[in-house]
């Protein structure tokens, strides 16, 4: 191609301006410069035409040359300004001398151009604009060639790196764009147009960072053709890094308005991976490094979000990226898009939707890893800390993403409002706090994480408070199913954001005129969490009381209840205050005190209130008298005026008038629970005794000890008929028969509380024992007539102690554990009465198994109760506190249940702490052992309870219930931990023994000892333990193959016998099936990092190809095992399960088939002899194992039909079996075939013959709908290829055909 005559560079001395100068003094023809500029400006064309052309065509081309490169240096104004009039003069005449004049002029200042980016000022750049829009103007005026000469001009500027004015681009788009409208051919691309090899070169220079964007932006305007699309996006991608981070937000929006030529999916996958990738690599910078990284990051996101907004199949792309790649692209960006996309009403539901079930997915995954011990070794890819990443992401909402607040509010309510309706327990116990302490689901995780992000926005941003308290106030006002998660998350704001909540008290105080509705677990959330505003706030306090003022006098029953939790919880508060207050600060105590007189002046007229709201009373007050003592008396004085209301004279002696307690004549029900009542008497007298704290009550409190010892010397003294109650009531008066039998039961209750209060008062005295026991005789009389008259009398059966854990804790300790000398003959009274002492056990054995079940309430202070029980038992009844030595004669009968009942206490204590006090487990441990120096106290105890195990399930002793229980607390301790590798071999190799060596018929210990033997094996790749258990039991049941050789097993286990084999069976399925989800998972876990290629260096392939054998032994013994048990004859649901477990066998090869389909280059060798494994013994002998179970149908169908003509109707339960089974079989054999075809596309893609053991599919009675079942399994086909799913659905339809 011609070269341009021009030079290569505008650069010349001064010397060489001045004679340029000098020579054509600033004219044209003798022509001022200034009088051309005016010609022009005055429009006279004519004349300017005139002028150009007055001058000799040989020297008109130099002297355009020097004026312009004169002009240019000097006065940029004047030179623009006489472009403009070369152009208009030459304009009116088409001819080659004109069209040479302008391409000059175009050339010159192209030229300048190139090397005067440095150079231009600010001021000029509106006037450099303006030139180029004219110069563009008339692009079309010149010849191709010319066009062409500017481009690759321009070509070779960016290639020499010079100063380049990014303004000149505009001028090679619009060449372009006239070049490719005339498809102009170069002579060394007969095949391309010159765009072609014009963006080809570009692509491939280096390009400096003041023109890149503008080079982007040319780009943006040329006409690309798809290849051409895909290439020069994925270049400016790639070129990011080379890019000011500040010029980041520009290269976006040019990429993005790409896009609407196509591509869409890529430069979006592009743009977000690239600041994945940045996000990545910037983890470890400074906070204004990544304050400025966050910013840019903001302002991409929106320009992202508002190209989605006009062109919404670019949202689509993006969702469906982030649907595809699962978990492996979750990024604080691309998570921050999404919640920025969420605010585009058509993406909100399912965006929210993705979030909250990709949220869920990882801590389904992370708990899926954790509880497996093989994963948790040998999973090679880092699980995602989701909870991290949301939470970081709203935290740098501060510095920059403002955008996603929002977004991110409505996230955090959805995760909480969804979550808890996948809850069970919220389900099923709306009205009851979920327990604190239970073992954390995914879905309790999601739900704290919305808490956490809620909470989190609130405390940095004041434009989401009201939303939220909003949000918050709706869902208690209409206690929706989270309305416990969101107490907690109301709590929590306000204890964790005092200063930022005080604007908003009003907007609280609004929920509590809703308060009605609540259940009183809500009522007490709700005060709990508004307690710290009560107590910093005077004018809230005030308001609050004033309306439980009014609600504790309304009709409804449940407003009553909860204005009575709002006062009890406001004294306590009170309590609290004076307890922390410092001496000097007395008015505030002061302050306090006068609440407190206050409240417990409204709470007296409770007294008159339904007996639900009274019991609720008397047990908040049980609870304040022993955790605030300065207030006892003040209580004693309130409940005193109320109890001698209830006492009576029966022939000068003090009673109980339980006749006032009850009410109805018909069906009587009792209206003072006096039980409660006197319990709250008596512990208030006990403390004011124990403190001497009388304070003003002394007479009002030596009257009411006295009364106190007349009734109870009444009690021990006088029959029941001077309480009312008719020993010898005739049994068909059923009206009496209840009111009497309600009498029982609140006498019953006065003697349990006055026995601690004689207890409390006399202490460990002999006299303080014989009143027990005078008592104890009462209560035994009243209990043996209640259980004589309790089948035939109707009513409540309330039928719970009172004694306090205190009291049951100190006296059994006292009566067990004290070696004291002077207190001999109080225990020697204790011990002669072997009832009192049962029935002590047995209460505290009831109470710990309701507290183990959340039926009744346990706090932190019940642990030191639990410690000083479990210590006494273990010293009394175990020698040297070793629960391996038990001291007492097993045989005998009597000490047998004693020894019940006393082991199930310590074991349900023990499950206790492990349940709700992990950590705590240590500490108890060793406090009743009194052991302190050993440093593995929990696994010490282990071995104590191996002997107490084998103990029990000897044939002498045969203690199975309390059998399972030891094992069950073995098992736990190897959950939290406390065993090292050595330590649970020698556990598991010690339950393998049992399991060999003991011949145990209950099925229920059986399958306790092989539960935690498997969980003990699951990491043990080449063991035995399933092939083992299988082999046995298809021994124990008789194999399929009728002339098949009895053999004799190598090996055995006693355990498994004909009444355990169903249940051990049923667990091996269980642990079968566990296994397969974790395998199956883990295909799906390598697929999506195989997809996105997230692993790069060679120790992560490595990590991975030796996780991959481990999944191959994995189902090779799965594999192996399955192949025993399919021999067996299995009946009914042990042969049901087993066709389940063998259609979900083989959907798991099949994704192992097609794992390797997308990646079929390397076979293991491992991989070839499972697959060989699978054809040659697991599917040959499953056809077998499905005659069969036809075969059994069909002798079943018969006797039915013998049966019939004996019995009207059929079996139902035959019936439904053959339903179900007519569904498992074609299912089970789809499986296979699909199995089979996967296998015979992978050995035409590998080479490697798969097919060798593999024999032809049987003929079947039953067709398969292909289609119908592709339907259901839409996801798995949308993950192969689409090419091969066609061929194979032809070969599998041209195979179906063939068999039939």
């Amino acid at each position: 191609m011609e070269k341009l005559d021009v030079d290569s560079t505008m650069e010349t001395t001064e010397t060489e301006t001045s004679r340029e100068l000098s020579s054509t003094n600033l004219s044209f023809l003798n022509k001022d410069i200034i009088d051309i500029i005016k010609l022009f400006n005055s429009a006279k064309i004519s004349e300017l035409s005139e002028l150009f052309d007055s001058c000799p065509e040989d020297k008109e081309e130099e002297e355009v040359k020097k004026i312009l490169k004169s002009l240019l240096k000097r006065d940029v104004t004047q030179a623009v300004q006489f472009i403009m009039a070369l152009f208009q003069a030459s304009n009116s005449n088409y001819s080659i001398r004109h069209l040479k004049r302008k391409k000059t002029a175009l050339f010159c200042f192209v030229k300048w151009l190139e090397n005067s980016n440095s150079v231009i000022k600010q001021s000029t750049e509106k006037l450099i604009s303006e030139i180029i829009n004219f110069l563009i103007a008339e692009l079309d005026s010149f010849s191709d060639i010319i066009l062409i000469k500017v481009c690759d001009h321009v070509l070779d500027a960016i290639k020499k790196k010079k100063d380049i004015c990014p303004q000149v681009f505009d001028i090679i788009s619009s060449s372009l764009q006239i070049l490719c409208s005339d498809k102009v051919l170069k002579a060394d691309y007969k095949k391309s147009s010159y765009k072609d090899e014009f963006v080809t070169t570009l692509l491939s220079l280096e390009w400096e960072q003041n023109i890149a964007i503008h080079i982007i932006s040319m780009l943006k305007d040329i006409s690309l053709s798809k290849s051409q699309i895909e290439t020069v996006s994925e270049n400016i991608i790639n070129r990011f890094d080379l890019l000011d981070i500040s010029e980041l937000p520009s290269a976006v929006y040019q990429l993005l308005l790409i896009t609407k030529k196509g591509n869409k999916n890529s430069i979006i996958t592009g743009i977000v991976e690239y600041f994945c990738k940045l996000e990545a690599a910037n983890k470890t910078d400074t906070f204004e490094k990544t304050k400025n990284i966050k910013q840019i990051e903001g302002t991409i996101i929106l320009q992202i979000c508002l190209g989605m907004n006009l062109d919404h199949n670019l949202g689509t792309q993006f969702i469906k990226y982030m649907k595809e790649t699962k978990t492996s692209n979750l990024t604080k960006f691309n998570v921050s898009l999404l919640l920025s996309m969420a605010k585009i009403h058509r993406y909100e539901d399912t965006i929210f939707d993705l979030l909250k079930s990709v949220i869920l997915k990882c801590y389904k995954d992370k708990t899926r890893i954790q509880n497996s011990v093989w994963l948790n070794e040998l999973y090679p890819f880092k699980p995602i800390d989701i909870s991290e990443l949301i939470l970081s992401i709203a935290k740098d909402t501060t510095i920059g993403n403002e955008q996603v607040i929002q977004s991110m509010v409505k996230l955090g309510f959805i995760l909480i409002d969804s979550m808890t309706i996948l809850n069970p327990l919220f389900s099923k116990q709306l009205d009851k706090i979920p327990p604190k302490n239970e073992e954390k689901t995914p879905v309790d995780y999601t739900c704290k994480l919305g808490i956490h992000v809620i909470y989190k926005l609130f405390e940095l941003h004041d434009m989401v408070r009201m939303s939220i308290l909003d949000s918050i106030m709706s869902r208690i006002i209409s206690k929706s199913s989270s309305i416990y998660k969101i107490l907690e998350l109301f709590e929590k704001i306000i204890k964790k954001c005092s200063n930022q909540i005080v604007p908003y008290h009003n907007k609280i105080l609004e929920c509590i005129d809703y308060i009605s509705p609540l259940s009183s677990s809500m009522a007490k959330m709700l005060f709990e969490a508004i307690i710290p505003i009560i107590n910093n706030n005077m004018n809230f306090k005030n308001t609050v009381l004033l309306n439980l003022r009014k609600r504790l006098y309304n009709k409804d029953s449940n407003s009553r209840q909860n204005a009575l939790i709002g006062f009890i919880i406001l004294l306590k508060s009170q309590c609290e205050i004076i307890k922390k207050t410092n001496s000097e600060d007395v008015q505030n105590s002061k302050n306090s005190k006068i609440l407190i007189y206050e409240i417990l002046g409204n709470v007296r007229r409770c007294f008159k209130q339904q007996p639900e709201i009274r019991l609720k009373l008397y047990e908040y007050l049980l609870t304040i008298i022993h955790e605030y003592e300065d207030i006892v008396p003040s209580i004693f004085e309130i409940v005193y005026s109320q109890f001698k209301d209830y006492l009576g004279d029966y022939d000068g002696n003090v009673v109980l008038k339980l006749s006032e307690c009850t009410e109805g004549s018909d069906e009587p029900y009792i209206i003072e629970p006096l039980p409660y009542l006197l319990s709250v008497l008596t512990k208030a007298i006990s403390i004011m005794v124990r403190t001497e704290n009388l304070n003003v009550f002394s007479k009002l409190f030596d009257k009411c000890k006295d009364l106190i010892r007349q009734l109870i010397e009444s009690i021990c003294e006088l029959d029941l008929e001077a309480f009312s109650i008719n020993s010898n009531i005739d049994s068909t008066d059923i009206c009496l028969g209840n009111l009497n039998y309600l009498y029982c039961l609140l006498l019953l209750g006065c003697q349990e509380a006055l026995i601690e209060y004689v207890y409390r008062i006399g202490g460990y005295s002999s006299e303080s024992a014989q009143t027990i026991m005078s008592i104890n005789k009462r209560h035994n009389e009243l209990m043996k007539l209640i259980k004589d008259k309790k089948k035939r009398l109707t009513g409540s059966n309330i039928d719970s102690s009172i004694f306090s854990f205190v009291f049951l804790s100190d006296i059994i300790d006292f009566i067990f554990s004290n070696d004291d000398i002077k207190y001999q003959n109080t225990m020697d009274i204790y011990k002669a009465n072997p009832d009192f002492i049962q029935f002590l056990i047995n209460i505290i054995n009831s109470r710990l198994n309701n507290q183990f079940n959340d039926i009744q309430p346990h706090s932190d202070q019940d642990v030191e109760q639990y410690s000083i029980i479990a210590r006494s038992l273990l010293y009394t009844f175990f020698e040297n506190q070793d629960f391996s030595k038990p001291v007492i004669d097993l045989s005998n009968k009597v000490n047998k249940t004693q020894f019940t009942c006393i082991l199930d206490c310590i074991i349900i204590m023990i499950k206790m702490i492990i349940k709700n006090y992990p950590e705590k487990l240590n500490e108890f441990i060793s406090s009743i052992t009194e052991n302190n120096n050993e440093s593995n106290i929990v696994y010490n105890i282990s071995l104590q309870f191996k002997s107490m195990f084998e103990l029990l399930i000897s044939n002498e002793i045969s203690m199975n219930s309390q059998a399972i229980n030891i094992i069950d607390c073995i098992g736990k301790f190897s959950d939290l931990s406390y065993f090292d590798s050595n330590q649970k071999k020698i556990i598991k190799n010690w339950l393998l023994d049992i399991c060999i060596n003991n011949s145990i018929e209950d099925s229920s210990l059986a399958k306790a000892i092989i539960v935690q033997l498997f969980k003990l094996s699951d990491n043990d790749y080449d063991q035995e333990l399933y092939f083992k258990i299988a082999k046995i039991s298809s021994y124990i049941i008789g194999t399929i193959l009728e002339d098949e050789e009895e053999v004799n097993l190598d090996f055995d286990m006693k355990i498994i016998n004909k009444k355990t084999y169903s249940s051990i069976l049923m667990t091996l399925y269980y642990n079968l099936n566990e296994l397969l989800d974790e395998v199956e998972w883990s295909i799906e876990q390598i697929k999506t990092f195989l997809t996105r290629r997230k692993y790069k260096n060679n120790s992560n392939k490595d990590q991975l190809k030796n996780f991959e054998q481990k999944l191959y032994k994995k189902m090779k013994y799965v594999i192996v095992t399955l192949n025993t048990i399919e021999q067996a004859q299995l009946k009914g649901t042990i042969a049901e399960n087993c066709i389940k477990l063998l259609s979900k066998t083989y959907k798991v090869l099949s994704s192992f088939l097609r794992l390797k389909l997308k990646d079929y280059k390397l076979i293991d060798p491992e991989y070839v002899e499972m697959m060989n494994m699978v054809s040659s013994s697991l599917t040959q002998d499953l056809y077998e194992f499905i005659f069969y179970l036809q075969k059994l149908d069909i002798e079943i169908a018969a006797l039915n039909e013998a049966n019939k003509k004996h019995k009207r109707g059929g079996n139902y339960k035959q019936k439904t079996k053959i339903v179900r089974e007519s569904k498992m079989i074609p299912n089970l054999i789809y499986m296979v075939e699909i199995y089979e075809r996967y296998l015979i596309q992978l050995t035409k893609k590998t080479g490697v013959n798969f097919l060798s053991v593999v024999k032809r599919s049987i003929s079947r009675d039953f067709r398969i709908q292909v289609n119908e079942i592709d339907n259901e399994q839409t996801e798995e086909e949308e993950e192969e290829e689409e090419d091969d799913d066609d061929i194979v659905k032809k070969k599998f339809k041209t195979e179906n055909d063939d068999s039939e």
